[in-house]
């Protein structure tokens, strides 16, 4: 049998709780960068903690949908403002 071996390098900074802010900065439609700002990290720490840590995987691929269906509801109440339709957006469009 063999003695267990220690790893090497520094601990590693990841905490399961950032699972939790990693989706909830999703909601407000954060990108990988912004949430890796918030979490005061690099983003290849973010891919590295995402290929160690399948919870933190399906969290930042569940920020990303929420980010991105955030930014659909925004760009289609600018579209249409409220429950009329924004003609000001399609005229400057045909004026190009």
């Amino acid at each position: 049998m063999q003695p267990e071996r220690k790893k090497m390098g520094r601990p590693t900074l990841y905490n399961p709780a950032y699972c939790d802010q990693v989706v909830e900065l999703g909601t407000m439609g954060k990108s990988r960068a912004q949430i890796a700002a918030a979490l005061d990290v690099d983003r290849i720490t973010m891919h590295r903690w995402a290929e160690e840590w399948p919870d933190f995987r399906i969290a930042l691929v569940r920020a990303r949908e929420l980010a991105k269906a955030c930014w659909e509801d925004l760009g289609q109440s600018g579209v249409t403002m409220g429950s009329q339709f924004n003609s000001n957006y399609s005229s400057r469009e045909g004026s190009r």
